[in-house]
């Protein structure tokens, strides 16, 4: 979890503190205006607590009796108080805060095991942390993309061996695809769970299951990252050529730091359209260099990378790249191809309203 993450979350359960006790302040104030008796009560009542607490000082069975004769005294009052707000109808709990959340007061914890003093976030926790970790991933186009919208009807149930390079057909391919997507989320924190090389041309599904991961990690409160390669390697260099500058205008070195070190510890960086960037002599270092640390050990939580692109052959990747970089996704990634029509292609066709049979013209066929 990041600590600027924390921090807004502290906020937010700091600003719903503070206006659920000012509205207690003000309601407290207008309902002892309105019955000067309830202020009385309310005096009286505070009164026989505190002389309930002096008498705790007596010696022996003095203060047992002056305080059961307090308490029975501050009873009379408590339920005179109550008898005046029911006949008034004025609600019983006026004078204390409202929270949003009655179960944590707004403090976002909860009483793991009260003895020992332990806590656990409450379940309004998640509330506030996953819209902004949904806002943090910059999903971009990949927003709202889940398996639950999958639709397999998009695929052909046809194999083509010759044209695919495959006995299965791209419905078989791709149900099978998502199956082990759908399995790397619920072992995203074993140690054998290895990261997802996705190829293909483009309009194959890539870009929709790497966006259903990063939806199902959001709702699990996961840290997300999803950039385009050419947005990645530019986040990289600008962060590079503020670094290196003498004196950095310190909003945007911030802002740079921020997203570099978000690259490097996001718990899943999704990396899309590998491939598409423009080559550039520090590319290579760069990508190792995400990839690398990415791969490395880490205290905590688990760490994983997804890279979709149209580069399909060892080949070309190799070639566009560099053996390094061929050995890190081959050798360290989970590889799955997809293959079948252009998918925009046939949702495009799907849409398009269909043209009335043009009439024929009268009189005798032509010949």
């Amino acid at each position: 979890m990041k600590t600027g993450l924390e921090r807004r979350v502290a906020a937010v359960y700091a600003a719903r503190r503070e206006k659920a006790e000012r509205e207690c302040s003000e309601r407290t104030r207008e309902v002892h205006a309105s019955y000067p008796e309830i202020a009385r009560f309310d005096r009286a009542i505070a009164d026989t607590g505190a002389s309930m607490l002096s008498a705790t000082l007596l010696p022996g069975n003095e203060a047992d009796a002056r305080i059961a004769a307090l308490a029975s005294e501050k009873g009379r009052f408590v339920a005179q108080r109550a008898a005046f707000l029911d006949e008034r109808g004025v609600e019983e709990d006026f004078d204390r805060p409202h929270w949003v959340c009655p179960i944590c007061r707004d403090t976002g914890l909860v009483d793991d095991d009260p003895p020992t003093g332990r806590h656990q976030r409450c379940r309004c926790h998640d509330a506030i942390l996953v819209p902004m970790l949904f806002e943090r991933a910059n999903l971009g186009q990949l927003d709202g993309l889940t398996f639950e919208k999958f639709d397999p009807k998009l695929f052909s149930g046809q194999p083509d061996p010759e044209r695919y390079q495959s006995e299965a057909s791209p419905l078989e391919n791709i149900l099978g695809i998502r199956k082990a997507c759908e399995a790397f989320c619920e072992a995203f924190e074993e140690p054998g769970t290895r990261d997802l090389l996705f190829v293909g041309r483009p309009g194959t599904g890539k870009t929709f299951l790497a966006g259903a991961i990063a939806a199902r990690m959001l709702e699990r409160t996961r840290t997300v990252l999803y950039l385009s390669a050419p947005s990645l390697f530019e986040a990289i260099s600008n962060y590079r050529t503020l670094t290196a500058s003498f004196r950095p205008d310190e909003d945007r070195l911030e802002h740079a730091a921020e997203t570099y070190d978000r690259i490097l510890e996001s718990e899943l960086l999704i990396i899309d359209d590998l491939g598409t960037e423009m080559p550039t002599a520090s590319r290579i270092p760069e990508l190792l260099t995400v990839l690398n640390t990415r791969m490395g050990p880490r205290h905590g939580s688990a760490r994983h990378t997804i890279v979709a692109t149209n580069l399909e052959a060892k080949n070309i990747i190799r070639d566009t790249y560099d053996e390094r970089v061929l050995s890190r996704l081959y050798g360290g990634f989970a590889i799955y191809r997809f293959f079948g029509e252009d998918l925009r292609q046939t949702q495009r066709l799907r849409r398009a309203p269909s043209r009335p049979a043009r009439p024929r013209p009268e009189g005798p066929a032509a010949p």
